[in-house]
């Protein structure tokens, strides 16, 4: 597993905890994952197997680069959770667009 990821040029902390909860202000439910802007961490629930494990990981990276781009508060302001409802969509799809696409990735990583 990973120990960190960089987020627009930030170090982000991953950990993988068991009972993993996630407090919104309003309540306290259990979670996948969570992101914490604040303390640079993502956190991922342990229960989970190695492939949803994978698609978390990329669900809280998103997170955090709608967080660092102020995309979140954009979509929060028309819906209170629309920022959860749009990362939970894309975070599957880029992933496998991610996998169906080497050369694609390879060129926009700069190389041939």
């Amino acid at each position: 597993m990973l120990r960190s990821v960089r987020i627009l040029g930030q170090k982000v902390d991953i950990k993988v905890v068991t009972d993993l909860h996630h407090d919104n202000g309003r309540d306290t439910k259990p979670a996948l994952g969570t992101y914490s802007n604040t303390n640079s961490l993502i956190e991922l629930d342990s229960a989970q197997q190695p492939e949803r494990m994978r698609v978390t990981l990329l669900h809280e990276t998103l997170h955090g680069l709608l967080d660092g781009g102020g995309i979140d508060d954009l979509l929060c302001s028309i819906h209170d959770d629309l920022d959860e409802q749009v990362v939970g969509r894309l975070a599957p799809l880029l992933l496998s667009w991610l996998r169906e696409n080497p050369p694609a990735l390879a060129y926009i990583l700069g190389g041939e």
